[in-house]
């Protein structure tokens, strides 16, 4: 008895005879394909290496002022910045606001009172 395939006992019942040839021909793809993803990656990680310090150098936080005075009784409880502007999010007696300050100067811009939908079931 002599080895094959396909349906003679060597192989998978249905399975095509493949050459050397072909092999050898898919195991080249095979490395350069890998290796064409391995210089593409690193390619891709040296931009990224390269690019990142120099956004990062050219980003600056404007100043904020020294203090932030916010209303009599009311307590923060998160605070947001933007190159104009910040807001600060307080309790206080009167609820939830919003509080917008100018960055320049720390003035007190806006009061925006946050009010919440009722429960729906």
């Amino acid at each position: 008895m002599t080895e094959g395939n396909g349906a003679e006992g060597g192989g998978a019942p249905g399975a095509a005879a493949v050459n050397d040839g072909t092999l050898r021909f898919l195991k080249w793809l095979t490395i350069i394909l890998t290796g064409t993803m391995i210089l593409g990656i690193g390619a891709i990680l040296t931009i990224i290496a390269l690019r990142v310090p120099s956004v990062i150098e050219g980003f600056q936080v404007p100043p904020l002022p020294e203090t932030i005075r916010l209303p009599a009784g009311a307590d923060p409880e998160a605070f947001v910045a933007t190159a104009g502007w910040f807001a600060v999010v307080v309790r206080d007696e009167a609820g939830e606001a919003i509080l917008i300050f100018d960055r320049e100067s720390g003035r007190l811009e806006r009061r925006i009172a946050i009010t919440r939908a009722p429960a729906q079931d």
